[in-house]
């Protein structure tokens, strides 16, 4: 992370270019501008350069998750390409970013390319087991998927109340919580928690 002595240089030298840019006479002051504009970019480049490196090493978990989920299915170039392209795609774009908003931005629409790309992939396992010759007395033999189908448990929607402030509350958390995880292990699903 940024150091806090660098990030908060930035607060004193932005002030200052605002009470040059509203003094009366800020001609004799201009000098200082180039010092505090300097200070104020390599504040933002560490910021970049940070927020940067988190947003890519996600994308990275993501798409490391993917070729394993498609190796284990054993996806054809297609899915490949179809499943890993947007992901490629939004990582050079955070690599050329130079806003902190559309940093974020590209890693939130990398968690939806993510979500995307696994549905793809259950599709297709879905889909090849239905293409599996009928045996003779009409059964298809369908062998269970290799990769259990996905669900996405969002703690902080099972909260009732805005805090957890008795361990009553508490425990009617944990309990929804549980709940929720052991029905997605029951089903036979791979969780993923956000």
């Amino acid at each position: 992370m940024a150091s806090f002595a660098t990030v908060s240089q930035a607060g004193p030298a932005l002030q200052r270019m605002q009470d040059i840019l509203s003094a009366k006479s800020p001609y004799g002051l201009i000098k200082e501008a180039a010092a505090l504009i300097s200070t104020v970019d390599d504040v933002n480049a560490a910021l970049l350069s940070e927020r940067r490196s988190q947003a890519l090493t996600k994308i990275d978990a993501h798409i490391a998750t993917l070729n394993q989920d498609m190796a284990q299915a054993q996806g054809d170039a297609s899915l490949r390409a179809a499943c890993l392209q947007p992901l490629d795609t939004l990582k050079a774009q955070v690599r050329q970013e130079s806003s902190l908003a559309h940093i974020t931005q590209a890693e939130g629409e990398a968690v939806k390319a993510f979500d995307t790309a696994i549905e793809r992939i259950e599709t297709f396992l879905r889909q090849r087991a239905e293409q599996q010759p009928a045996q003779p007395d009409g059964v298809r033999d369908v062998p269970p998927p290799p990769i259990k189908k996905q669900r996405i448990i969002k703690p902080a929607a099972l909260m009732q109340t805005t805090y957890l402030e008795s361990s009553a509350e508490v425990n009617s958390f944990l309990d929804a919580l549980r709940s929720e995880l052991e029905q997605a292990i029951a089903n036979h699903e791979r969780i993923q928690i956000r």
